[in-house]
């Protein structure tokens, strides 16, 4: 089944055609899967598109390019793992923006943001966010806590 020229494609078909027949080196139909972790230099200190694997890959890229077409973003972003997504995400955040978590999350996600909520000595305390630990089975309660100062809430 195909849809009318004038239609923008639906998410079915954008996640199954992306990428398909992308692959100029071999003409693979479907786009392989890079397990390098390190490429070649074209010459001395001259790293191609991609260099190490833990800074990018094509399998990665190809992935971010599909999913920023079916979201309609200009971009996105492929991390390891959630811990690595929380903290590029915490990361853009500004100061004054607020964070909402749930109470009872993750070890390792409150270690993180409480390590974020603190300045470190050499910046100002007008750099840190501020977070507010909200049980997400009285959200009504919860929406109540948001700052009216707050420039930016960000829920975790």
């Amino acid at each position: 089944m195909t849809e009318p020229k004038d239609q923008a494609p639906r998410a079915q078909t954008i996640a199954a055609a992306h990428g398909v027949a992308s692959d100029v080196a071999f003409g693979a139909v479907a786009p392989p899967l890079y397990l390098s972790s390190t490429y070649e230099f074209s010459g001395y200190d001259q790293p191609r598109s991609y260099d190490y694997g833990r800074a990018g890959n094509p399998t990665r890229d190809l992935l971010g390019q599909a999913l920023a077409k079916l979201e309609g973003g200009a971009g996105a972003v492929i991390t390891a793992s959630g811990m690595a997504a929380l903290d590029l995400l915490v990361g853009r955040m500004g100061p004054g923006d607020l964070i909402l978590a749930p109470h009872d999350c993750y070890g390792g996600t409150m270690r993180l943001l409480m390590a974020r909520a603190k300045p470190p000595a050499r910046r100002a305390a007008s750099c840190s966010n501020a977070i507010t630990w909200v049980p997400w089975c009285r959200l009504r309660a919860a929406s109540r806590r948001i700052s009216r100062d707050a420039r930016r809430p960000c829920t975790i």
